[in-house]
């Protein structure tokens, strides 16, 4: 439990029943809505805090659901032990914070608060309640689908039946079709209050009472069984609060309802709540996702749908796997960039018959408009936020590993390391895995070599059709596309330093060179060195390079590639980017320590101030700058890499019995297959070899 000094010291989690509704109870109006799910169905997904005076007695009361997007955060009493509560116990990320005027100001410091939304508490007089007469219906289970459409949610954030069977919703329909409801499930018989609410009509079919109508039906049903029924109106909707008074409505209080998102160091939307209390009913092991915001999934369709018409190859496999559905009965746990190509992927091992989780592989490079669309529109379980913090990460690779996978999918073996470090009891479930990138097939080697490795991996990122075109041709584009969109600098006539000359490397001192760049190579192997000096390329040590360079990207997987020493000798202006993976290539420690502030200039763009007076910048954090700060690689590359991916799988399933715990390349007649699928794609036509053309090539009797 989170103590600290003074006032945040005397406010904990609380979990007896008795205790939060008596508190509740001192305004049961004001409070409706939480005494709805102190004993709904959605208690398992609340969380409370109570802050106390020095002598033990209650003060302030916080309420926070657990869920999808940003939920209610609803508080009560004073707004100093409310404040206490949210610095020290439930720390929600984002949240609809409902409560007075005060309790916003009081949280000034720890979040950023959307402008204010006034609403007013209403709750019906019995005695002078008036029904009102029209065609409105009772809804069943039967009706979900008219609900949801009505109410414009798609799948899994619409609501499911249980809403309707265990509520209470009426609605009106004109020649068969739904254009108005209203209804509630926030109903507490114990406490003996419901709430209306979600009342919605058509606008097609407004100003003809109909919300009015289905208003009175359920507040009419609710009134046999409850004591008190209120609802909230915006107090500037005066032809709603007019209508309401007629019902018998009168006004109890306002409250603000504003959106508030936590500063930096804040927690994410995956804070597991138990951690705060514990509720003694039992509850889901694992949600269905976490993304930022599950309204921006519409635009992630259309993103995914683009990404889709530039790989051919992945969309000729998906509609194969549709037919044949080949891993049928595989739970895959996934942790990749969460990009539109990526969509496409798990979207086509879904076809095949997986029940596929996804996590981010990175904190920068999630899109979060795809991440929605793969929940609302996919059904893909997804947890991934841009810009989560390192708690949200492993808390988004512990939900993917809560699947209890059959089989891992990596890019940079972070799944691999958490189960064999943190998760050994689901090792015995995992029959396989595979690997996208160069990072994770050292990592992963290492632990075959010290034999620390439990299962077979495929190496995607050993296949030609991968490395030779995603790296050199998909990061030399996106690396300089990251870079460009950070810093809208002119390549032309810069001094360019490239870190590491292996396929990324070389892929970006291509495309360096080609707008104009003055391209130098550090490398520590001297046939790479010796390569990039015949290339053209100027090729120094570390060091001689730092004092001449004007923006350096690094593409080496490994650490500290420039450091301390380094960056004492920087030019005023240089730029750091990393395309290689984690953000250990520059020593950021170091840099943090030698400056005298730092400050962001621009999105993605942050300018750590020397004591000297000299400015060096840091692109996306140190992380990836082609998926921090731009969209990663084009579609069109990431269509063979994912091909590979997809036929991987296939081939891990047909041969597992002969695979032992090891780094296994992509078989050569794979990596061939999804080679003449591309140029197939493309238009571009081979000829093989002639019967008499490949006899020679496997002679040795032919000479001289």
């Amino acid at each position: 439990m989170a103590v600290a000094t003074s006032l945040r010291s005397r406010a904990r989690a609380v979990s007896d029943r008795e205790e939060i509704a008596s508190f509740l109870r001192r305004d049961r109006i004001y409070a409706a809505y939480a005494l709805g799910d102190l004993d709904g169905p959605n208690r398992v997904r609340v969380a409370w805090g109570m802050a106390y005076d020095e002598g033990g007695r209650p003060t302030a009361l916080v309420m926070h659901h657990e869920g999808l997007v940003p939920q209610p955060l609803f508080l009560m009493g004073a707004p100093d032990g409310c404040r206490a509560v949210l610095d020290g116990v439930l720390k929600p990320r984002d949240a609809y914070l409902q409560g007075t005027e005060l309790h916003g100001a009081a949280l000034g410091d720890l979040y950023d608060l959307d402008a204010p939304v006034t609403m007013l508490r209403m709750v019906v007089d019995r005695d002078s309640f008036q029904p009102f007469a029209g065609p409105a219906e009772r809804l069943t289970a039967l009706d979900i689908d008219d609900l949801n459409r009505l109410y414009q949610l798609g799948y899994r954030a619409g609501f499911p039946p249980s809403v309707l069977e265990e509520g209470v919703y009426y609605g009106v329909r004109v020649r068969d079709r739904l254009v108005s409801a209203a209804g509630t499930h926030a109903i507490n018989a114990r406490e003996g209050i419901a709430v209306v609410g979600n009342v919605m009509t058509h606008v097609d079919f407004r100003g003809h009472d109909f919300a009015k109508m289905v208003t009175s039906s359920v507040t009419a049903e609710l009134l046999d069984r409850v004591g008190d029924v209120a609802l909230n109106v915006h107090h500037d909707n005066d032809p709603a609060v007019a209508a309401y008074t007629r019902l018998g409505y009168r006004t109890h209080c306002q409250l603000i309802e504003r959106l508030v998102r936590r500063r930096a160091g804040g927690w994410g939307l995956m804070r597991p709540i138990r951690e705060a209390m514990r509720f003694p009913w039992p509850r889901t092991e694992m949600k269905s996702a976490d993304v930022a915001d599950i309204g921006l999934a519409d635009s992630g369709r259309l993103k995914i749908e683009w990404a889709d018409r530039q790989m051919p190859v992945l969309a000729g496999i998906r509609e194969r796997f549709a037919t044949e559905r080949p891993l049928e009965g595989w739970r895959i746990s996934a942790c990749l960039h969460v990009t539109a190509e990526t969509a496409n992927l798990v979207i086509t091992l879904a076809a095949g018959g997986a029940d596929v989780v996804l996590c981010s592989s990175n904190p920068l490079s999630t899109q979060d408009d795809v991440a929605a669309a793969l929940v609302v529109h996919h059904g893909i379980s997804t947890f991934a936020i841009k810009g989560e913090d390192r708690d949200s990460y492993y808390a988004h690779i512990g939900a993917a590993l809560d699947h209890r996978p059959h089989v891992t999918m990596d890019d940079g073996a972070d799944l691999v390391n958490e189960l064999h470090t943190n998760r050994r009891e689901l090792l015995d479930g995992v029959v396989g895995g595979t690997e996208e990138t160069t990072t994770g097939v050292i990592r992963l080697k290492a632990m075959a070599l010290a034999g620390k490795l439990a299962y077979p991996v495929v190496a995607v990122n050993e296949a030609l059709t991968k490395h030779l075109f995603d790296n050199r041709y998909g990061t030399g584009q996106s690396a300089v596309d990251g870079v460009l969109r950070a810093t809208n600098i002119l390549f032309a006539g810069k001094t360019v330093v490239i870190g590491g000359y292996g396929w990324v490397g070389r892929g970006i001192a291509s495309r360096a060179h080609g707008m104009g760049a003055n391209v130098v190579v550090c490398e520590v192997d001297p046939i790479r060195a010796l390569e990039a000096a015949m290339d053209g390329y100027r090729v120094m040590n570390a060091a001689d390079a730092a004092r001449v360079g004007e923006l350096f990207i690094s593409a080496t997987g490994n650490l500290n590639v420039w450091g301390r020493d380094h960056f004492a000798h920087m030019p005023d202006g240089a730029i750091l980017a990393n395309a290689g993976h984690f953000n250990d290539e520059f020593e950021l420690g170091a840099l943090e320590e030698q400056a005298t502030s730092s400050r962001e200039v621009r999105p993605f763009t942050r300018e750590y101030l020397m004591p000297d007076g000299r400015r060096i910048y840091l692109l996306a954090d140190g992380r990836l700058v082609n998926l921090g700060a731009a969209e990663g690689h084009p579609a069109m590359v990431m269509d063979m890499s994912f091909a590979n991916q997809a036929l991987g799988l296939e081939w891990l399933r047909a041969n597992l019995d002969e695979l032992e715990p090891a780094v296994h390349g992509i078989p050569d007649d794979i990596d061939r297959e999804v080679a003449r699928l591309k140029l197939e794609s493309m238009g571009i036509r081979i000829d093989p070899m002639t019967t008499a053309q490949k006899a020679y090539s496997e002679s040795w009797e032919s000479g001289t």
